[in-house]
């Protein structure tokens, strides 16, 4: 399976705009070897962060939150410090990961709890300073989803 859709999006891409595929797709699955080698911890509190979010979202949501989400969202926390060549998982890498679960959410249910809009794919021309700004307010978000649904778990915001 992952050898097809390594296939797939070499040869999409190689028909796209670009002249070229950017990787081959041995250089693809040396990558993606390699990610999967790296041994990553994950910070306490980016774990606190996933905690206490899965907490909020267990109360708001009751069963249509499983049991096995917050094991999910620790799981797209460290794939995401894998893929950026960390060995330690962050508060950003867990933001992300809570991101990609409220998107999924969106389109499982039809709306967030975050009340953030869905989004397809980050299109190429917007920028990484756009996308940062993007975090930044949602982290506010998650923060304020936390605290206003957990009532014995507080999370300090960043500044």
């Amino acid at each position: 399976m992952s050898a097809h859709l390594i296939n797939k999006v070499t040869r999409d891409r190689s028909l796209s705009t670009h002249p070229h595929p950017l990787l081959t797709n041995d250089e693809i699955i040396e990558i993606l070897s390699f990610c999967s080698s790296i041994d990553v911890t994950i910070q306490s509190d980016a774990h606190q962060l996933l905690t206490s979010y899965y907490v909020a979202s267990r109360r708001l949501r009751g069963s249509d939150t499983p049991l096995t989400a917050l094991n999910t969202l620790i799981s797209l926390s460290v794939s995401h410090a894998k893929l950026n060549l960390q060995n330690i998982a962050t508060i950003n890498d867990s933001l992300l990961s809570i991101l990609i679960y409220e998107q999924s959410l969106i389109h499982r249910y039809g709306h967030s709890a975050l009340y953030i809009k869905p989004f397809l794919h980050f299109k190429e021309q917007d920028s990484i300073i756009n996308f940062d700004h993007y975090m930044k307010e949602f982290s506010v978000q998650v923060h304020s989803f936390i605290n206003s649904h957990s009532s014995n778990v507080h999370i300090q915001t960043e500044e």
